[in-house]
């Protein structure tokens, strides 16, 4: 019976990259021949790894061919590994030793390979080097083929109860999910439920914000406390695997062997940069004896890791189902966070819907319903919100002395916060209604009564308003920054109500100007918002003032309400009915023969 077993690995093209690949299937394939030892394991990947990065670097620089070949054989006492590079380096002529510059990569490789080995041959065969590399087998270990059948049965009974415990994991957190009443409550029965599965000690998650990873749930217990943020990106192990989603075992034999190591008889510098070099300050490692860490991912979304930890040094490592149980509840965890996160966009979609609706209702209800003003005036006016809500309020306001109030005015934003201000507004409005007859001066009160609301919130309103005499033969206008109304006499002279003013909420001690003017019979007066005077053509035009005084001047006969309508179907074929960017006002008023 063959007592010996070999695989052999051929890079044809030596890359860095390639070296942890190689290192895991050589690992791989030594538990398959019932090689488990952890510590072992761990040593031979670490003595592997240094010397195919040696060989890639070192060996196949300056050479065409950067062909390195790794081959492992596996006897009844031993593990034998052969890596052959292309140069004709024959070893030192001294045992290696910790390099004063840690920094240099160049002989602590070569220190870690003779630790954690027990004999370190350099030969040349053909013209090539050789590092033949041998550790002896842990102590009780035998091969035989019987012992391998009975491996094989083993192996594939662990995987059906990997499977059964899978399924199981999968159950039984699908129904926490469907019991637990928020997210936090189901995080925490979760973990406990892994803490079951696994028998660890303490299970943890974290999530990735813009500060780093959170400890967003814990369960079990630890001796030491861990940190609740850690800065992605920041050496150690849980960072690690967030960054590269690859999981990570954390062992503390391996740990007690580079302490081992850091005992031997070494210069101060040499013995701090092993620290540094083997093993960093990591947090982790400080709080527990052994841990298993996986990434938590959605697709290909990184979204945070889980941490299985042990803090007894007396407990096993956890075994291959714990882990793959351990990985089924990551990617599930993975899978419902993500579900969360929808759930709570469409929540906050349907909250902003019914805010919008809100809005809307609060809009409408500002414009006026009725036109009738008095018997010498014919009004009308038309509000299209560009979305559900916007911030356009006009008003046809009729005084006790006969007179009318009418404003304009357009409150930056859109949805409830426009809408409540746009109210806010008209409330001020009709409590200043005794100033109507000076606007300017109206303004001015109701811009210091709303500054500092709007300041606080870096809101301000636009407004145009007109005061119309009980006889309707004048009129009184003031301006807040809206665009100025315009007003068409009889005999066909127009012109524009200019009325310079800040918008409301600029500054607090802005002063208003009211400017007086005629309103002869059969003249008509339009007030309007920036959405009618913005609208723009397909190739960038705006519609502007003279879109409008183009309507008014060709229809000098029409009825208030057909003079809106017919501005409004004039600024629609000018747009090609392209959909509305922003609310459109427009109201008319004119004055009956």
């Amino acid at each position: 019976m063959n007592s010996e077993i070999s695989c052999r690995f051929e890079l044809l093209n030596a890359q860095l990259q390639e070296v942890e690949k190689i290192s895991a299937q050589i690992l791989g394939f030594m538990g398959d021949q019932g090689v488990s030892d952890g510590v072992f394991l761990s040593q031979i990947e670490l003595a592997t790894t240094e010397a195919i990065n040696n060989a890639i670097e070192h060996g196949c620089c300056g050479s065409d061919k950067k062909q390195v070949s790794v081959t492992v054989t596996l006897t009844a006492s031993d593990v034998l590994l052969e890596i052959a590079d292309p140069s004709s380096f024959t070893g030192l002529s001294n045992e290696p030793s910790l390099p004063i510059n840690m920094m240099a990569e160049r002989g602590r490789g070569l220190f870690i390979i003779a630790q954690f080995t027990d004999k370190v041959v350099h030969e040349n065969r053909n013209g090539r080097h050789v590092l033949r590399l041998q550790k002896s087998l842990p102590s009780g270990f035998s091969r035989s083929e019987m012992g391998y059948q009975n491996r094989t049965l083993s192996k594939m009974t662990e995987e059906l109860g990997a499977s059964y415990e899978m399924i199981s994991a999968l159950i039984g957190l699908s129904e926490l999910l469907a019991e637990a009443k928020d997210k936090t409550d189901f995080l925490k029965m979760a973990l406990h439920r892994v803490l079951e599965l696994t028998g660890a000690d303490a299970a943890y998650l974290r999530t990735s914000c813009d500060a780093g990873l959170v400890l967003e749930g814990f369960a079990g217990e630890l001796s030491v406390n861990i940190p609740t943020l850690l800065p992605i990106g920041k050496s150690g192990i849980e960072s690690s695997v967030f960054l590269t989603g690859k999981e990570i075992t954390v062992q503390s034999d391996l740990s007690g062997s580079i302490k081992s190591m850091l005992k031997a008889p070494l210069c101060e510098q040499c013995r701090a940069s092993l620290a540094s070099a083997l093993m960093e300050n990591d947090p982790l490692t400080e709080a527990v004896q052994a841990a298993f860490v996986t990434p938590i991912l959605y697709k290909t979304e990184r979204r945070g890791i889980l941490v299985l930890a042990q803090s007894s040094k007396n407990r096993s490592f956890f075994t291959a189902v714990q882990m793959q149980v351990a990985r089924v509840a990551g990617e599930y965890l993975g899978i419902a966070s993500s579900i969360n996160e929808l759930q709570e966009k469409r929540e906050s979609e349907q909250r902003a819907l019914r805010e919008l609706e809100i809005a809307a209702g609060i809009q409408m209800s500002l414009m006026p319903r009725e036109f009738r003003l008095s018997e010498k005036l014919d009004a009308f006016g038309l509000c299209q919100p560009a979305h559900s809500a916007g911030g356009d309020y006009f008003d046809f306001i009729s005084l006790d002395d006969g007179s009318v109030f009418v404003i304009c005015a357009d409150v930056m934003g859109k949805g409830l916060s426009a809408a409540l201000f746009a109210n806010m507004l008209r409330t001020n409005i009709l409590a200043f209604s005794g100033k109507a007859l000076d606007p300017g001066m109206l303004l001015t009160e109701v811009n210091a009564r709303m500054f500092s609301d709007l300041s606080r919130l870096d809101i301000f309103i636009t407004a145009f308003c007109v005061w119309i005499s009980a006889d309707a033969g004048t009129i009184h206008h003031a301006g807040a920054g809206h665009p100025a109304g315009i007003l068409r006499q009889k005999m066909g002279a127009i012109s524009t109500l200019q009325s310079r003013g800040l918008p409301l909420g600029v500054l607090k001690d802005a002063i208003y100007e009211t400017r007086k003017m005629d309103f002869e019979r059969e003249s008509s007066l339009v007030l309007f918002s920036d959405g009618i005077s913005e609208t723009r053509d397909q190739s960038g035009n705006f519609f502007g003032d003279e879109g409008i005084l183009a309507v008014v001047e060709s229809n000098p006969d029409l009825s208030a309400e057909f003079l809106v309508k017919g501005i409004v179907d004039a600024v629609d074929q000018f747009s090609g009915n392209a959909p509305l960017v922003d609310d459109r006002s427009i109201l008319a008023v004119l004055r009956k023969a």
